[in-house]
């Protein structure tokens, strides 16, 4: 049960952390966009390794809800 629970956090985390990083050109005419407020490299870099942490944990519950 602990284990799905985990399983649900991390997956609605990952989808939420790869559509917050997907660049978004549609809305060009915002004042304050995506790249605004994500400017610098190192809180890009900080993003993705965050993303492929929620990725690897999602994996792991993954395999072990299925034991």
């Amino acid at each position: 049960m602990l284990v799905k629970f985990f399983w649900y956090i991390f997956s609605f985390l990952t989808v939420f952390l790869v559509l917050l990083n997907a660049p978004n050109r549609s809305n060009i005419g915002v004042s304050i966009n995506q790249s605004q407020l994500f400017n610098l490299p190192s809180q890009h870099l900080f993003i993705q390794k965050v993303i492929a942490f929620n990725i690897s944990m999602f994996f792991i519950f993954t395999i072990l809800s299925l034991i």
